[in-house]
């Protein structure tokens, strides 16, 4: 399965707290599998969550295999797989179509690879970033006997610099909302129903 993901700089996207929305009118889970699976969930024991579906003979399937893709698509997970979360959103889909659980899925996978995409995304930018500063470094060296030369060139990467900061930022905020909605979708409980579930 896949490690933990970590990215350059600043670790992003995973730190909003999960909180679990009773689903049905808010009424609460019978099922002390489904309650201790949430109850691990919520609390980031994704191993022991792992556990509780792994050794499950009451949670029906399409809400076991939904746990599954929220393990597997959680970034903060121990268990985050990206491709054994879409091999198990195939199977719910193929299996259970008309599950609200299916839709669930598809929008979890749906998060974590727009998670992914940005990250890459700002890892890219980070490594152009730190290429711009070495550019401004050795444009003032190569420069020192021309300060106009050396004046333009450094407005001009400084610039691209800010340009690039702004554009950063900008994803962090991006990589915040996405976690938050990822997060969001451990609120979704085992029962069939939702209680607000955000977009």
């Amino acid at each position: 399965m896949g490690g933990k993901r970590t990215g350059t700089g600043e670790q992003i996207l995973f730190y909003a707290a999960p909180l679990l929305i009773l689903l049905l009118s808010g009424c609460a889970l019978h099922d002390a599998q489904e309650r201790a699976f949430s109850a691990q969930l919520r609390n980031g024991d994704t191993e022991q969550a792992r556990q509780v579906l792994d050794r499950s003979d009451r949670i029906i399937d399409d809400k076991a295999l939904f746990g599954y893709i929220l393990l597997f698509s959680d970034g903060t997970s121990a268990q985050y797989d990206p491709h054994m979360a879409q091999v198990y959103l195939d199977r719910i889909t193929a299996i259970y179509p008309e599950s609200p659980y299916t839709g669930y899925a598809a929008q979890a996978v749906r998060l974590m690879k727009r998670a992914d995409s940005a990250e890459r995304e700002r890892a890219e930018l980070n490594d152009k970033l730190l290429q711009v500063r070495k550019a401004m470094a050795d444009q003032a060296a190569a420069n020192a006997e021309s300060l106009k030369a050396l004046d333009e060139a450094e407005k001009r990467l400084a610039a691209e610099n800010r340009e690039l900061n702004d554009r950063l930022k900008a994803l962090s905020r991006e990589n915040e909302k996405l976690r938050s909605q990822q997060e969001r979708m451990k609120e979704i409980d085992l029962n069939g129903g939702r209680k607000g579930l955000g977009h």
